[in-house]
């Protein structure tokens, strides 16, 4: 089956972190929607949806085939079908000037006006950059955000978030949740350019944190060795 992605699930980690396999992966766009930050979060914040609308308006995304056994892992995350139901769309995809593909849409009471995506949320969708038009890119990376703060949340997904501003960069610390209930770290890398976000990412699961910690542990302390050795050359 095919499945339309539009938010964060545009981003190949994103999917991979929640256990979904994919055989393709490829630029599609939604014609007659309007994609909107208006999904009301517990946090405040504003998440991504369709919402139908002229013939004229559309919404760029990834068209993902993926087997249907798999949809019920997108659910969990969506928090289907409370929060957003799950409907069918024509997509214009790379290969095919229609493919029939799933997709989710909030439902009514989640809606919300004015609401802004989080920062690290924004940056996921931005992470697609190869897979939208310069001119969607550009809008969406001209969208008004709420900077990332250390927060907690309940909502099975973002569990807790650190920050860390150095030299213009910015570093995220997230403690993040999959659809199969096993956590792991991300490490994001965040600085702003003229054409918007660059981010670069590196995913921990929870049985690789020692490791990956004493790894990080003796790289600092080499690194110590090295610039004393340098300095005292």
């Amino acid at each position: 089956m095919y499945y339309f992605a539009y938010g964060s699930n545009m981003d190949e980690q994103q999917m991979r972190s929640k256990r979904v396999a994919f055989t393709i992966r490829e630029k599609a766009i939604l014609y007659g929607y309007k994609m909107s930050f208006s999904k009301r979060t517990t946090n405040g914040s504003g998440r991504a949806t369709i919402l139908p609308a002229s013939s004229e308006d559309f919404v760029e995304g990834v068209l993902y085939q993926i087997d249907e056994r798999d949809i019920t892992r997108l659910d969990k995350p969506e928090r289907y079908p409370v929060h957003y139901s799950r409907i069918e769309v024509s997509v214009s995809s790379e290969s095919s000037p229609e493919v029939i593909a799933v997709t989710y849409m909030a439902n009514p009471g989640q809606i919300q006006d004015d609401l802004k995506p989080m920062q690290g949320y924004l940056e996921t969708l931005l992470s697609a950059k190869d897979f939208l038009s310069e001119n969607y890119f550009n809008r969406l990376a001209n969208t008004d955000f709420i900077p990332q703060e250390k927060r907690k949340t309940n909502n099975g997904e973002e569990v807790y978030t650190e920050k860390l501003i150095a030299a213009g960069r910015t570093y995220f610390f997230d403690i993040k949740q999959s659809s199969k209930g096993d956590f792991y770290i991300m490490i994001s890398e965040s600085k702003k350019t003229p054409e918007g976000f660059e981010r670069h990412r590196v995913m921990v699961f929870a049985d690789h944190v020692k490791e990956f910690a004493e790894s990080i542990n003796n790289l600092q302390r080499k690194l110590q060795d090295i610039t004393m050795e340098t300095k005292g050359a």
